[in-house]
């Protein structure tokens, strides 16, 4: 299939399929410039062009709930805030 992670739509199971029958070269680089990134980032075709996923999740090393998410971001505050006090130019 097309480099990276892609979302199984329309798209990405006919070039599979167009890949599978043996297209050639130039019909599969013709089907990926009529079919694009652009199409379905920007223009919201979905199922009608390239629309990555998944490729930031070997990044994620734990999964916690939101309020974990927000109680750690509260706890850090304090620490935030001093940083930038120290760099504030005093008055």
């Amino acid at each position: 299939m097309v480099a990276g992670r892609v979302l199984k739509n329309s798209y990405a199971q006919k070039y599979l399929q167009m890949q599978e029958s043996k297209a050639s070269m130039e019909e599969l680089v013709r089907f990926l410039s009529e079919h694009t990134l652009h199409q379905a980032v920007v223009e919201g075709a979905s199922e009608e062009g390239e629309l990555p996923c998944g490729q930031n999740a070997a990044t994620i090393a734990s999964i916690v709930s939101a309020a974990e998410v927000v109680r750690s971001l509260v706890q850090g505050m304090p620490l935030v805030i001093g940083q930038i006090k120290a760099k504030a130019p005093a008055d």
